[in-house]
């Protein structure tokens, strides 16, 4: 795929993520590095539950925070394994890249990190 075309999609798909959230008035609040596995995770859980509600995407501590409710709750085990899987990956991926990265305190404030930017 080309680069840019996937740029495109990701903005497409945070746009997605930023309107569930209308309700709250969030915006996603984490790295450019993160943002395509909170597009992902968006992706599947609405494969789960197309109306599934949304009331935060940041990051604390220098862990991704999904807070996400299914409007059913026969859906609460799958959203929790899909969100804990998302979160697990997270903290291997650097917030501003997204390439390899591990959990740094940075002038107290903790990040997921790769070498480069750290």
């Amino acid at each position: 795929m080309d680069a840019s075309l996937g740029l495109v999609a990701e903005a497409a798909g945070l746009r997605t993520i930023v309107d569930r959230m209308v309700v709250t008035g969030h915006v996603v609040g984490c790295g450019d590095g993160w943002a395509p596995l909170v597009v992902e995770l968006d992706e599947r859980l609405a494969l789960v539950d197309p109306d599934y509600g949304l009331f935060r995407v940041s990051r604390d501590g220098g862990h991704l925070v999904y807070d996400a409710q299914p409007s059913s709750r026969r859906h609460r085990e799958v959203f929790r394994a899909l969100i804990g899987a998302a979160v697990f990956r997270a903290a291997q991926t650097c917030e501003v890249c997204g390439d390899a990265g591990v959990r740094r305190e940075v002038g107290g404030l903790a990040e997921v990190l790769c070498p480069i930017h750290e």
